[in-house]
């Protein structure tokens, strides 16, 4: 289990990533979820269970947050 700092402009942020190994399977499955505050507000984004990720959650994450601020706003 990792955390890094989610990447995009909040008041807080951060990615949880987990990896799981199986010992009959020599690759990884890898679990995301990003947690971003804005004020009252948490927004989670969450990929499923995978094996060797394309991306991770940071390639969504930045669109969830323009459209909670955009549905948030108007």
């Amino acid at each position: 289990m990792s955390t890094a700092e989610a990447g995009v402009p909040a008041d807080d942020g951060l990615v949880l990533r987990i990896t799981s190994a199986f010992p009959d399977n020599p690759e990884p499955f890898i679990t995301e979820t990003a947690f971003v505050r804005e004020g009252d507000v948490i927004l989670s984004v969450h990929k499923v269970v995978t094996q060797k990720p394309l991306s991770g959650v940071e390639a969504v994450l930045p669109a969830a947050l323009a459209a909670y601020r955009a549905a948030a706003t108007g």
